[in-house]
C-alpha cells in the first residue's frame, strides 16, 4: 500500500470537508429572493403586439451589464430573424453602482429599448437570483408563452424553435426542454464551482439542464418560480443551473428532455439547421 497517497487523500479530503466559501459568494437569502421583484427598468407590453400572436415565444438574452459589445454582436446576427418572425426579446440584466455604466445602459436602451434590468446586483454568482427574476416578470408579462433563456453567447435559429413549438403547443405535462448534464459537486474551494459538503452533502447534483439555454412552457415557467421561491427548495444555491432546472425541477416533478441544443463542439450549417441553438459561440 502506497501510505503516502493514503495519506495525501486523507489530508485533502479533511480539507475539503472544512473548507469555507469566499465572503463574496453565499447562499441566497429570502430577503434578496423579495428583490428579484423589483423591476428598476421595465419593458411593459412586449408581449402584446398583434403581429406575434402566433409565436408564443418570449426570448430572454442573460447578459452581463458591461457586455454592451456582445449583445451588439447578438443584435447585428441572429436578432434580425428573431425579428422577422415578431418574436418579443429582452437582454436580462442585473443592477450595478457603476455610474458610468449605468448612463451607458440607459443611452443604449434609449437606442434599442430592449434591456430589462432587475435590482439583484449584477455577478456570476447573482445567476439564480438573475432566474427568478426574469421568471417572475414573464409571469406577470407574458403570461402564455413559452420563454427560452439563452445565454447572450448562444446563437438561436427562430424558425427550428418556432417549429419545434408548434408541434408542442397544446403541452400540459411537467417538462422543461434543454441540453442535459450531471455532476460531481465541485470540492476543490480554488473552483469557480466550489460548494462546499456544509451546504451541499450529497457527491452529485441532480440532473440538471446546461445553463445556456432552457426551453419553458407557460404551466412549467410558474411551477418552477413557485417552487423555487418556497421553502421546499433549499439550499438556494447560487449556481443557476443546478438549483433552478436540477433541485427545483427535481422538487416540482418537472421532466427534463433532452432536446437539439449544441455545445462545444462542431459548429457548422448543417448542425445549426437541425439545432434550437448554438452556444458557446
Amino acid at each position: 500500500m502506497n501510505y503516502a497517497f493514503l495519506i495525501l487523500t486523507i489530508i485533502v479530503f479533511i480539507q475539503e470537508l472544512y473548507a469555507k466559501l469566499p465572503d463574496y459568494v453565499h447562499v441566497h437569502t429570502f430577503e434578496e429572493i423579495i428583490e428579484t421583484n423589483y423591476v428598476l427598468l421595465d419593458k411593459l407590453n412586449i408581449c402584446d403586439d398583434l403581429k406575434n400572436m402566433n409565436n408564443r415565444i418570449l426570448i430572454a438574452i442573460k447578459t452581463a451589464a458591461n457586455n454592451y459589445i456582445q449583445r451588439q454582436i447578438v443584435r447585428q446576427t441572429w436578432l434580425i430573424e428573431v425579428k422577422e418572425h415578431h418574436i418579443p426579446y429582452v437582454f436580462v440584466l442585473g443592477s450595478t453602482n457603476d455610474e458610468k455604466l449605468i448612463d451607458e445602459i440607459l443611452d443604449e436602451d434609449n437606442i434599442y429599448n430592449d434591456l430589462l434590468i432587475g435590482k439583484p446586483v449584477d455577478n456570476y454568482y447573482n445567476l439564480t437570483l438573475k432566474a427568478m427574476f426574469i421568471f417572475a416578470w414573464t409571469k406577470v408579462h407574458c403570461p402564455s408563452r413559452w420563454l427560452f433563456y439563452v445565454d447572450d453567447d448562444t446563437i438561436i435559429n427562430a424558425q427550428q424553435v418556432i417549429d419545434f413549438i408548434s408541434l408542442r403547443k397544446n403541452v400540459l405535462n411537467r417538462v422543461l426542454y434543454c441540453h442535459m448534464g450531471q455532476h460531481f459537486a465541485r470540492r476543490n474551494p480554488q473552483s469557480k464551482w466550489f460548494v462546499p459538503m456544509s451546504i451541499w452533502e450529497p457527491a452529485l447534483y441532480p440532473k440538471y439542464c446546461q445553463g445556456w439555454g432552457w426551453l419553458i412552457p407557460p404551466n412549467v415557467l410558474s411551477l418552477l418560480h413557485d417552487t423555487s421561491i418556497s421553502n421546499l427548495t433549499e439550499p438556494k444555491l447560487w449556481i443557476d443551473d443546478v438549483f433552478m432546472t436540477g433541485i427545483v425541477a427535481e422538487v416540482a416533478g418537472i421532466e427534463l428532455i433532452e432536446s437539439p441544443m449544441a455545445c462545444c463542439g462542431r459548429r457548422d450549417s448543417e448542425l445549426y439547421e437541425k439545432s434550437l441553438l448554438l452556444a458557446q459561440m
